[in-house]
C-alpha cells in the first residue's frame, strides 16, 4: 500500500507492507496483523529529505482493518497525540520533571492527565469567541485553590 499526501508544507510518501500473524508468531498478545511501515519526507524549502522506518502491529484481523484503513488510523492518531502532548508539555511542563522516583513520576504522570481530562472539559464550557486554553484552566483553578477542579467533575451528572 503506497500513499502520498501533503503534510506540514511537505510531500510525505508513506508505504505499508503487512501480512496476517498470530500471538505465538510474534509473541504479543492479540496480535493480528503485522507491517512495516516506511515514511519519506521530502521539505522544499530546505531541499532535505527524511526516512523514518517502523514496524507495526494490530490486533484488528485483515477483514476488518484494510492497510489503506490502518494508514489512515495510523495519521489520525498521530493528531491526537500531538495536541494532547502539547497540553502536557507545553501548559504542565512535563517535560521539564525533575522526578525520578518511579512511583512519584506515575503518579504525577496520573495527575497531569487528571488536569488535561478536566482541562478539556472546563475549556469547552467557557464563554466566548476565543477559546480558552489548558494555562487558563490551570490559572483559574490556583486562583481557588483548585477546589473549582472537583466541583467540576463532581456536580456533573
Amino acid at each position: 500500500m503506497l500513499t502520498s499526501e501533503a503534510n506540514k508544507s511537505r510531500l510525505e510518501i508513506r508505504t505499508l507492507r503487512g501480512q496476517p500473524t498470530n500471538p505465538e508468531q510474534v509473541v504479543f498478545p492479540a496480535a493480528a496483523q503485522m507491517g512495516w511501515l516506511r515514511r519519506v519526507n521530502f521539505n522544499y524549502p530546505e531541499k532535505k529529505r527524511t526516512f523514518e522506518e517502523v514496524a507495526v502491529l494490530t490486533s484488528a484481523a485483515p477483514e476488518r482493518l484494510s492497510l489503506e484503513g490502518f494508514l489512515a488510523l495510523n495519521r489520525r492518531y498521530w493528531r491526537i497525540e500531538g495536541s494532547f502532548h502539547t497540553r502536557l508539555d507545553g501548559a504542565l511542563r512535563e517535560d521539564e520533571s525533575r522526578v525520578r522516583q518511579r512511583n512519584a513520576a506515575f503518579l504525577l504522570g496520573l495527575f497531569r492527565r487528571l488536569t488535561v481530562s478536566l482541562a478539556t472539559r472546563w475549556v469547552a464550557d467557557q464563554p466566548g469567541a476565543r477559546p480558552a486554553s489548558t494555562v487558563e484552566f490551570c490559572e483559574a483553578m490556583a486562583a481557588h485553590d483548585q477546589a473549582a477542579a472537583f466541583s467540576l467533575e463532581l456536580i456533573r451528572e
